[in-house]
């Protein structure tokens, strides 16, 4: 999902589960996020709502966070991608913005939000 968003030109910006649901809110409003892939976890459902309610100045689109499957038949085997250039953006444009709490391995992200 990542790749393919930023082969369009979004910006992609995951956020942790880990934050509040008024850092959440935060972190949509000042980074201007239009929409935002939610995975279907029950714990970041209720994040994610809560922090769409706090939003007061910003209109945020919560879509699903599509599942492999969704996006890959299973069992398909031997699939074939020609992948074309798309969206026009520069170089020195932002793509990802990415944080860490410090800990070291892998951060798991239930949401994603781009504009």
């Amino acid at each position: 999902l990542i790749s393919g968003a930023l082969r369009t030109g979004w910006t992609i910006f995951p956020i942790s589960p880990r934050n509040s649901a008024q850092g959440v809110a935060y972190l949509l409003e000042k980074s201007g996020a239009t929409h935002l892939f939610v995975s279907e976890e029950e714990a970041i459902q209720k994040l994610v709502d809560e922090a769409i309610r706090k939003l007061e100045s910003c209109d945020v689109k919560k879509l699903p966070m599509p599942t492999f499957d969704a996006l890959f038949e299973a069992g398909t085997s031997g699939a074939t991608f020609e992948l074309e250039p798309c969206g026009d953006f520069l170089l020195e444009d932002i793509a990802m913005v990415l944080h860490s709490s410090g800990a070291s391995g892998a951060i798991p992200t239930s949401g994603l939000c781009v504009r």
